[in-house]
């Protein structure tokens, strides 16, 4: 087909195929619509990038499939609903269609490069331009400003002609902006726009939703966590924020997305709260019913059952909730109809919750699962009296059994009026009856096991270990009921007196083995604080007493020693000892003005026995 003779400007990078179409009228001194009628092009499939219109183009500039398909993957193509083809990618339409035109002065300028052509015939309309979230010129390090701003669509992109009426403005540089610092994510975008490649976990998504996403992370994380900068050249922009915790992956976007929840005043969903909420009510909203963002609504409602108390049942991000996974202080006291105090020190107590958490009730939170086991706990926990009256004990028994540790509070009495567990007194029952006997009053042999072990002073906890595994016979008096009912046969009771009594041998008896018995010395060391004994007690004898325990017994041998002592060592008899002592003139221990019969201190003693004996 033969078309009219025009000259016919080759396409530039990243050029679109209706910059190219007005740049080509523009030479002609046509408008795109006078353009199009004379070579006969469909404006309407122009814009809709229709196959055999773009065809048409095609043979009237002499492109090849390569050039052409450039050309068009700069240029939006419209696909089903409200999307786009832009770059290899499905985009949401608002994403590159607006009344607004954008683009970078010194770009346009420096396309003027002969004069004897229009200068709107040399300007190029970059296709990165169109895209909204490219936010500068990564060339020049300017910001894109707005050129024009047209609701019809012929006129909007009629490129040439407009131009041709700002050429001016920016031949004279009033439309450039200040520069500004290029960030990592404008980097990122135009390298991902230019090649189609991405190797950061946002290549896993469209270019529209990486970018979205990348602000929106960006504004609430600089909101949440006070990301500031004092001057313009170390600005942190909120899209490179973003892009440098999303371009590492999920565990860094969780990282960031808790820090978000935890650093604002309460849940997205709370209104009135001061919360950071640009990228939950985009999820929520602006796009809950767009499924390339589901990847992204999972991270963040994870991130928020992870940080946030939301109950089973509770439509979050389009799901509901299955099962409640945290619960706060004051949700779980709602849930126990308690009061959040009383909730904070049992939770404390039980060691769920800090004691120097200082968070509010409202977001002190803890795993909800723990919460299920406590409330079972506190369904059984009674006042004292009620305790005892299960257990079948008075109120000194009670006080006894905790003083012996074999008993005490589930909870803290200063907490919680009802401390005491019931299966705390049903398990004690059921441990000291499991093997037992039936008595009457009448029967002999017996008595209570409260009462054996005070009245032979034998330690009740060792008691109850001793019947428990059977050493001890226990008896359930048929008349009574509970603790009041176990009683423990008194000949065990007594045999257990006799066999725990102190294994430290008595002063008396380690004084007769130092063979002082006669002279009383080692009382007399003990009472003037030579060296050490241990009071302990003998329930066989009811009394505490004085022992030798084996550390004693070292710290004395490490000081002094003895001529029987010396002479069970050596393997000769006590006599010659004593005479070689008494003929070196060695003397026994004196010390204030006291002398202690048949002691001698160590070092003076045993070395010249050895060398007289030798």
């Amino acid at each position: 087909m033969a078309y009219p003779h025009f000259i016919k400007p080759t396409p530039k990078p990243r050029e679109t195929v209706l910059s190219l179409v007005s740049r080509t009228a523009a030479l002609r001194g046509l408008s795109v619509s006078q353009f199009a009628t004379e070579v006969s092009l469909s404006q309407k499939g122009l814009f809709n990038k229709d196959l055999q219109v773009l065809k048409k183009v095609s043979e009237l500039f002499d492109l090849s499939q390569n050039s052409l398909d450039e050309l068009v993957s700069w240029s939006p193509s419209p696909r089903e609903g409200v999307r786009m083809q832009f770059r290899g990618d499905e985009v949401i339409s608002r994403s590159l269609i607006n009344p607004k035109i954008r683009g970078c002065p010194q770009c346009l300028r420096e396309d003027v490069q002969d004069s004897a052509k229009p200068p709107s015939s040399q300007m190029v309309m970059r296709g990165e331009w169109q895209f909204e979230h490219v936010k500068i010129c990564h060339d020049h390090k300017r910001p894109l400003v707005a050129l024009w701003n047209e609701t019809n669509r012929t006129n909007r992109y009629d490129y040439a002609t407009n131009l041709k009426e700002i050429w001016p403005k920016i031949q004279s540089e009033q439309l450039d902006p200040e520069p500004v610092d290029v960030t990592s994510y404008d980097t990122w975008l135009i390298n991902r726009l230019k090649t189609n490649t991405d190797d950061t976990f946002l290549g896993r998504f469209q270019v529209d939703v990486a970018a979205r996403f990348c602000e929106l992370l960006g504004q609430d994380y600089t909101e949440a966590t006070e990301v500031t900068s004092e001057t313009n050249s170390l600005k942190i922009t909120a899209r490179s924020v973003g892009f440098e915790i999303a371009a590492k992956g999920k565990a860094s976007i969780t990282k960031a997305l808790v820090a978000i929840v935890l650093n604002s005043m309460g849940p997205p969903s709370n209104k009135g709260k001061k919360t950071s909420r640009h990228l939950y009510n985009w999820l929520a909203f602006n796009s809950v019913h767009d499924r390339r963002y589901d990847r992204l609504r999972t991270l963040q409602r994870n991130a928020l059952l992870d940080t946030w108390p939301y109950a089973a049942n509770t439509k979050l991000l389009g799901k509901l909730v299955k099962s409640r996974k945290l619960h706060s202080i004051t949700t779980a006291a709602k849930e126990l109809n308690i009061s959040s105090s009383l909730l904070r020190g049992l939770l404390v107590g039980e060691g769920i919750v800090a004691e120097n958490d200082t968070r509010s009730d409202a977001r002190a939170t803890f795993e909800a699962h723990k919460l299920v086991d406590l409330a079972v706990v506190l369904k059984r926990c009674v006042r004292e009296i009620e305790f005892r009256k299960a257990l079948g004990c008075t109120k000194d028994q009670l006080g006894f059994l905790v003083s012996n540790k074999i008993l005490s509070p589930r909870f803290d009495p200063q907490i919680t009026r009802k401390p005491w567990d019931l299966d705390d007194a049903k398990y004690l029952r059921e441990k000291l009856t499991s093997s037992v006997i039936s008595i009457n009053s009448e029967d002999d042999g017996w008595e209570h096991i409260h009462t054996a072990a005070t009245r032979r002073r034998i330690d009740l906890k060792l008691l109850f270990d001793r019947a428990q595994n059977g050493e001890i016979k226990v008896g359930l008096m048929r008349d009574c009921q509970g603790y009041a009912a176990i009683h423990v046969s008194s000949a065990d009771a007594k045999a257990l007196q006799n066999a725990i009594g102190p294994k430290s041998p008595t002063v008396a008896e380690f004084e007769r083995s130092l063979g002082l018995h006669n002279s009383g010395s080692l009382k007399q060391l003990i009472r003037g604080g030579f060296t050490p004994a241990t009071e302990l007690f003998n329930p066989r004898t009811a009394r505490i007493g004085l022992y030798i325990t084996e550390s004693d017994a070292v710290a004395f041998h490490a000081r002094f020693t003895t001529s029987k002592v010396i002479a069970a060592r050596l393997g000769v008899s006590n006599r010659k000892v004593t005479s070689v002592l008494k003929r070196s003139g060695t003397g026994f221990f004196n010390a204030k003005g006291r002398e202690f019969l048949n002691v001698y201190l160590l070092a003076d003693a045993e070395k010249l026995i050895e060398d007289r004996l030798q």
